[in-house]
């Protein structure tokens, strides 16, 4: 597998300086001829200095708009400054399927890449796309497929089709939500991946492309051999803090592994495709944890009498579902008895919400001998909940004046800047408890705490959650420091979102 750095200029000299950087990183370094102006002889003179002295192997490549690209010319002039590079001595020239046919044979020992670029939202079609590069290519050429992917399950069914391909083919995903395929291709037998230049170097060529100097280090600890992908799914994922915390776990622990963020849309599919694709492991969130028991093969106990899961492995008999919000909750109680200063029992949980969060709360709170309360917009839809539970449902106006002892936000309202779920007078806890752990400090918890009122963050369930997490997905103990460190790590590198 080979990391290409693709690097992207004005000026043929300001494209060299930019390839000579890349290349102290890169396998094989791209260069972009689309933005360039006409190529003289001098030009072609001085880009053949340029491959000779790189050190690298170079692939050129002069992309128009519907390939993230920039020429604007005609189709012969873009054949003629691929065939340009390749008298330059390039290694590889990168010909989009449809003008393959006109670029013939390149001269030298180039090899050409007969690509293909869906940049567009457009059905997913990847049979025929694929069958249709395979007609534009010649016997042992490579073929390159990306395509912006719309969800996770997209992209996980684009690198299926890695297997069987003999090397021979490229695949993976552009955009963000595809940006973990850039580097789970290479594992998954893509002979290239793109990255850009180091931040503060050159600009990205494309949509979702790492910097260089992440994605080799990503890889450098990564072997195809034996070789395990995990991941959290959710929507939205992009604010998780799972990749970087159980990414971390997994360095620590020195594992052949990497960890992903999934943005799913229809989780059944996804299931299929992460399946198809070897997945081995799977932190499911909000709004999937329902549908993970539904889906899974086997639950567990636990899992079942929630009718929520946050926690998948891969088995010989498919998926199993567990649920290590349990755990969570558990350390969360036992803190808010610290708080407290007292046990819990006895005392009134109001419970924000009615997802596998709240499902999870219930549970331990029924568990711990405390009285459960859901406060719902729509109490009908939690009738049957509260029956599981022996809890009683609440209109959510009603929390404008009950007084209560506990009160947690099991919502995803208060992930951004300035939102809470409830306004600061409607808050008549002794405890205000925030499941959001992203941030120190909640808007809710701030209000809360100046109105004198004890507060909890997330930040106790989310790490023990994670552990047990951890456990299932290595069999071995987390290493604990490794695990508050990248927390508080990813909690200061990952913005809020406004």
């Amino acid at each position: 597998m080979a990391v290409v750095v693709s690097c992207l200029a004005d000026e043929l000299s300001a494209l060299a300086r930019l390839a000579r950087s890349a290349a102290r990183d890169a396998d094989v370094v791209e260069l972009r001829l689309d933005r360039l102006p006409k190529l003289g002889l001098d030009d072609e003179r001085a880009l053949a200095e340029l491959v000779a002295t790189l050190g690298k192997p170079v692939i050129a490549a002069c992309n128009g708009p519907e390939s993230y690209g920039h020429f604007t010319g005609t189709r012969a002039e873009q054949v003629e400054r691929l065939r340009a590079a390749a008298r330059a001595g390039a290694s590889f020239l990168d010909v989009d399927w449809r003008v393959a046919a006109d670029l013939g044979e390149p001269a030298g020992a180039a090899r050409r890449i007969v690509s293909r670029h869906e940049t567009s939202a457009s059905a997913f079609e990847p049979e025929r796309w694929l069958a249709e590069l395979a007609s534009a290519a010649r016997p042992g050429e490579l073929r390159k497929l990306v395509h912006a992917s719309n969800n996770a399950e997209e992209a996980l069914e684009l690198l299926a089709r890695l297997a069987g391909a003999a090397g021979e083919l490229v695949a993976f995903s552009s955009g963000s939500i595809g940006s973990f395929s850039r580097v789970v291709a290479p594992l998954l037998g893509s002979p290239f991946t793109y990255a850009a230049p180091r931040r503060g170097e050159g600009p990205p060529t494309a949509p979702g492309q790492w910097p260089v100097d992440e994605l080799v280090d990503a890889l450098s600890r990564l072997s195809p051999d034996g070789f395990d992908l995990f991941g959290v799914v959710g929507r939205p994922i992009e604010h998780s803090l799972s990749p970087a915390v159980h990414g971390e776990l997994l360095r620590a622990a020195r594992r052949n592994a990497l960890y992903v963020a999934f943005e799913a849309h229809d989780f059944e599919r996804f299931a299929r495709a992460a399946r198809a694709c070897g997945v081995r492991g799977l932190s499911i969130t909000a709004p999937f944890k329902q549908d993970a028991v539904r889906l899974a093969d086997e639950a567990d106990p636990s899992a079942r009498e929630l009718g929520a899961a946050n926690t998948w492995l891969a088995t010989a008999h498919g998926w199993r579902a567990s649920n290590t919000d349990i755990a969570g909750v558990h350390a969360l109680f036992e803190r808010a008895e610290g708080l407290l200063g007292r046990p819990l029992d006895g005392l009134e949980l109001c419970v924000l919400g009615a997802g596998g969060a709240a499902r999870a709360l219930a549970a331990v709170a029924r568990e711990r001998g405390l009285r459960v309360v859901f406060a719902v917009r729509a109490p009908a839809r939690a009738e049957s909940l509260a029956a599981r539970f022996g809890a009683e449902v609440v209109e959510w106006d009603a929390l404008a004046t009950r007084r209560t002892d506990v009160l947690v936000n099991a919502t995803p309202v208060g992930w951004k800047r300035g939102e809470s779920p409830l306004p600061a007078a409607w808050l008549r806890a002794t405890l205000v408890v925030d499941s959001i752990y992203r941030t120190p400090e909640s808007e809710l918890l701030r209000t809360a705490r100046e109105r004198g009122l004890l507060t909890l963050g997330g930040e106790t369930w989310f790490l023990a959650q994670a552990a047990e997490q951890a456990r299932t997905f290595s069999g071995i103990e987390p290493d604990r420091l490794a695990l508050l460190r990248s927390f508080r790590a990813a909690i200061g590198s990952i913005p809020t979102p406004e």
